[in-house]
């Protein structure tokens, strides 16, 4: 199952401690505050405590994050209106094949 992850949040250094946490797990930045990507349930629940422990405690009242839990199949069929992320093709058509 595939995540789609975005926030908003007034603190620069808690949103880049976020975006470097996401990235350091493996999401795929789609746009500044907006990842997607492949998260397995234990580094989800890894990222939740961290978030729970480390994060929340210094939001200010209207800072927001949201997951949305979404489909390979649901990615595939989303549109972009202008310029496709780096990786995209690689997230949502993963190679199947290992060559050593």
């Amino acid at each position: 199952m595939a995540l789609l992850i975005s926030y908003d949040i007034h603190n620069n250094r808690l949103r880049l401690k976020i975006a470097n946490r996401l990235l350091a797990d493996g999401m795929m930045r789609l746009q500044k505050s907006v990842f997607v990507g492949d998260l397995p349930d234990n580094l989800l629940k890894e990222f939740k405590s961290w978030f729970a422990k480390k994060i929340r405690p210094h939001l200010e009242d209207d800072d927001q994050l949201f997951v949305l839990d979404c489909s390979m199949n649901q990615l595939r069929k989303s549109k972009h209106l202008h310029a496709k992320p780096e990786y995209w093709e690689e997230l949502i058509h993963p190679p199947s094949t290992l060559f050593l």
